[in-house]
């Protein structure tokens, strides 16, 4: 009987979608070697017609889809809903995923929000 590889558990926890980041998530997602699953802490970039504070447009990404990784959206507890303020997303959930999970390593690419510290 062969033993078989236990398979690198990596959760990657981000604000929010962002298209251009969704591709390297099905690669890593697609790797017969990690277990992937990324945290989103909002919905912001998955609604159709997004209006970007910063740039004071609306706009909606065409073709995104969040098919070939495993994902979740965790609830959002703060009033502010901002991706670039610190109490703009507050995420109590994502202690209990970590625990739950026991993940070998997980990735915040961010520093802005109160749950990525």
């Amino acid at each position: 009987m062969t033993e078989s590889k236990k398979r690198y558990k990596l959760a990657i926890v981000i604000s929010h979608v962002i298209q251009y980041a969704v591709p390297l998530y099905k690669k890593i997602g697609g790797h017969r070697d990690i277990e992937l699953t990324v945290f989103f802490c909002s919905t912001q970039g998955l609604i159709p017609i997004h209006l970007d504070t910063g740039f004071g447009l609306r706009f909606s990404w065409d073709g995104l889809s969040l098919e070939g990784f495993n994902y979740k959206f965790l609830k959002n507890y703060s009033f502010l809903f901002k991706t670039d303020s610190l109490f703009g997303i507050i995420n109590f959930g994502i202690i209990h995923e970590l625990r739950k999970n026991k993940y070998d390593a997980v990735l915040i690419p961010g520093y802005a929000t109160a749950t990525s510290l």
